[in-house]
C-alpha cells in the first residue's frame, strides 16, 4: 500500500458502490416528535483495484482489516442525509467490519442505531390516532457525486 493515493479508485466510469440494509430492530415511533428508531446493519461493497493483493492461500480469499485503517483508503463517505442521528454501537468495540478480498473488493458492514423523521401522509392529524405516516432514511455520499 506504499503507492495506494486515496483518490477516487481507477476506473473508467464512475465507482459503482453496492449497499445492503438489514433491519435489526425497529424501535420506537414517537407522535409527538415526528421521528423513528431503528437498528440496522449498514453494509458497503465496492471495487478499488489499487487495493488488490497477491494471496498465497487458496483457502482464505480476504482479509479481515481493523476498522482504524478505513482512514487510509478511498472510501464513499455514505451518509443518512436525513437522520437525526445515527451512532455506531460499541459493545465492548466499535461494530464495524471491514474485510478487504485480494481482487480489491472492499466490504464494510456499520452495525448502527439511527433517528430519522417520519412525515404525515394525506389527511395529517385529521385522522389521529389512526394517521398514517411515512418513515424514510436517504442515502448518498455527502461528498461524491453520482458521475465519480
Amino acid at each position: 500500500m506504499s503507492n495506494y493515493t486515496k483518490l477516487l479508485p481507477d476506473a473508467e466510469d464512475s465507482v459503482r458502490v453496492n449497499i445492503e440494509m438489514h433491519v435489526q430492530d425497529i424501535g420506537s415511533l414517537n407522535e409527538i416528535t415526528s421521528d423513528f428508531e431503528i437498528d440496522i446493519l449498514f453494509s458497503q461493497l465496492w471495487h478499488d483495484p489499487q487495493l488488490s493483493f497477491l494471496n498465497h492461500s487458496q483457502c482464505i480469499g480476504n482479509i479481515t482489516m481493523e476498522p482504524k485503517f478505513l482512514h487510509s483508503i478511498w472510501t464513499p463517505n455514505t451518509c443518512l442525509v436525513n437522520s437525526k442521528r445515527a451512532v455506531v454501537h460499541s459493545s465492548p468495540t466499535e461494530n464495524i467490519m471491514f474485510i478487504l478480498y485480494d481482487n480489491g473488493t472492499v466490504w464494510i458492514n456499520h452495525r448502527l442505531s439511527v433517528k430519522a423523521p417520519c412525515e404525515l401522509t394525506e389527511g395529517g392529524f385529521r385522522l389521529f390516532p389512526f394517521d398514517t405516516r411515512r418513515c424514510t432514511l436517504l442515502i448518498e455520499s455527502y461528498s461524491h457525486n453520482s458521475e465519480e
